[in-house]
């Protein structure tokens, strides 16, 4: 009849703005320390074609570089290219972000420093073998990608690190938690004691907002790591301070018990979640079918 043949293209312009307006919000994927954007592509592929949602990988600091510069620089790199994507990618006001070793302390830097300046929201937040509670070891696969660091004992390393030219300098500086000498790190360390609000500041509470306004947290990892020490670290759980062997459960940590920077804020609503589980490699949460269908695809099926 003439009623449908009006009807049909109306209705099928409905549907295509009900599927647009709860389309899955586009993921920036966000690479680690020495990360090649190449191993990234399965991940994003595999999530475009699953979700049917826009992805794209960040190509800013690539391998080396993000090793010879500093977090803060490395985020405000991570912002230019954000800002470079076309206007279509924010046209939903949100999107979620993955992100990996090293790249889970540039993406919650990056929340927590520019969340509130961008003209979109971050939503979703996974990261993936992320550094979140610092780093205290040497690995054997750390020392291969970081040549130099052959030789040092991992407790001397903070003579090093903690010095302004290092910090400015190294990435794997501004991250180095020392709970040998925890004095020298919230003195010298001019990034991670700040932004985990273990030294207050002028942003500490708009880090906090930021953070806390997030629609979700994942953070995953696994005691089978072999490349971030503690492995637990990247789920907000870090050595105590003292010791160099007993770690502190992500809820007992001071800044989830003082809600330092919003991760008990976030628990309290539902929004934060943990997977800390034996057997995956640094690099398997990248191109591992069980590990995507199991730790990442579940959050992210609706906004």
């Amino acid at each position: 009849s003439t009623l449908s043949l009006v009807t049909l293209p109306l209705l099928i312009l409905f549907a295509s703005i009900c599927t647009f307006t709860h389309a899955v919000y586009p993921i920036i994927l966000q690479h680690g320390m020495d990360g090649d954007p190449e191993r990234y592509v399965w991940l994003a592929e595999k999530l475009n074609a699953t979700l049917g949602t826009a992805t794209h990988v960040i190509q800013a600091d690539a391998h080396m570089k993000s090793v010879f510069k500093s977090i803060p620089q490395q985020v405000l790199d991570l912002k230019h290219e954000i800002e470079s994507l076309p206007a279509e990618f924010f046209s939903q006001g949100k999107i979620n972000l993955i992100c990996h070793s090293q790249g889970g302390i540039v993406c919650r830097y990056f929340i927590e420093e520019y969340g509130d300046q961008m003209n979109f929201t971050v939503s979703k937040f996974i990261s993936l073998a992320g550094v979140q509670g610092g780093a205290f070891g040497i690995t054997k696969v750390l020392t291969e990608r970081l040549p130099f660091l052959k030789g040092w004992l991992r407790d001397d390393l903070h003579s090093v690190l903690y010095r302004e030219f290092t910090q400015s300098h190294l990435s794997l500086a501004n991250f180095w938690r020392d709970p040998l000498h925890y004095a020298d790190y919230l003195q010298k360390n001019s990034f991670l004691p700040y932004v985990n609000n273990e030294v207050l500041h002028a942003d500490s509470e708009r880090y906090k907002r930021n953070f806390a306004s997030l629609d979700l947290l994942v953070a995953c990892g696994s005691s089978a790591d072999e490349l971030l020490e503690p492995a637990s670290s990247s789920v907000f759980s870090p050595y105590a301070v003292g010791s160099s062997t007993n770690l502190v459960p992500t809820k007992e940590t001071d800044w989830y018990v003082k809600d330092l920077f919003g991760l008990q804020s976030l628990d309290k609503q539902g929004k934060f979640f943990t997977h800390f589980i034996p057997g995956v490699l640094h690099l398997q949460w990248l191109h591992d079918e069980e590990l995507f269908h199991t730790y990442i695809l579940p959050y992210l099926r609706d906004n």
